[in-house]
């Protein structure tokens, strides 16, 4: 799993896996992690939470 911020208070997460179901659930804790470092950031849109 890799969750790495991008410019412009985006992020970008990649999981890979021959579990479709772990892969989902490794996804979906990336994504909330990044949502979590990004809403501390004071610049953060909080209107902008696209999954």
């Amino acid at each position: 799993m890799l969750a790495e911020p991008l410019s412009l208070g985006s992020a970008e997460a990649h999981v890979r896996g021959i579990n479709r179901s772990a892969v989902t659930r490794a996804f979906e804790q990336a994504r909330v992690e990044a949502l979590e470092v990004c809403a501390k950031h004071p610049d953060a849109d909080l209107t902008s939470t696209q999954a």
